[in-house]
């Protein structure tokens, strides 16, 4: 039996191989891709900073009538949310749930912690050296609870909680945020 992410990954070169073919033959669909798939599962799709300001109209349409699930390229991604120790920065994060929420779709958030992304002054101490393990759990611990808190009942998911880590070089081991924080 295949796994859940195998067959998602099979379902969406299905998808990917049919759009080309359609696509090539000058059939344009007229069913959305979410309507076609209702009975199945979502269709999600990543946005930036520029679709949910609405400054690119053309990509608005497209989202509109295709996907019922979105998630933010960059805006929840360390750096643009915390960019300075206690300084939090979520009006770009909560453009992105007002713009999903005001066309009823499912929001998956992405991504709290993760190596890439994330501003030096969480890796370091206080003298600018190397933060040990106990400062970067404690970091780690309270930014999610900050951002999930913020945003509970608002945002329905996360992922990539697999990727959350901290340079296991200047750590020494790697971090896993199921040990961090627990679901609330």
């Amino acid at each position: 039996m295949k796994s859940v992410k195998s067959q998602e990954k099979t379902l969406l070169l299905i998808g990917l191989v049919l759009s080309t073919l359609i696509r090539s033959c000058g059939y344009a669909p007229q069913i959305a891709l979410k309507e076609a798939f209702k009975d199945y599962f979502l269709i999600g799709v990543a946005v930036n900073d520029l679709q949910v300001a609405g400054y690119d109209r053309r990509s608005i349409p497209l989202i509109e009538k295709h996907f019922n699930s979105l998630t933010p390229e960059n805006v929840l991604k360390w750096e643009k949310v915390q960019p300075e120790p206690g300084l939090y920065n979520f009006g770009p994060a909560d453009t992105f749930v007002d713009f999903g929420r005001q066309k009823g779709m499912f929001l998956v958030g992405h991504t709290l912690v993760w190596n890439q992304q994330t501003p030096d002054w969480v890796f370091q101490d206080a003298n600018g050296n190397p933060a040990d393990r106990e400062i970067l759990l404690q970091r780690m611990q309270e930014h999610i609870e900050s951002v999930v808190g913020h945003y509970k009942g608002r945002m329905i998911a996360s992922h990539n909680h697999r990727l959350a880590f901290f340079r296991p070089e200047e750590v020494g081991n790697f971090i896993s945020p199921r040990g961090v924080v627990s679901h609330k």
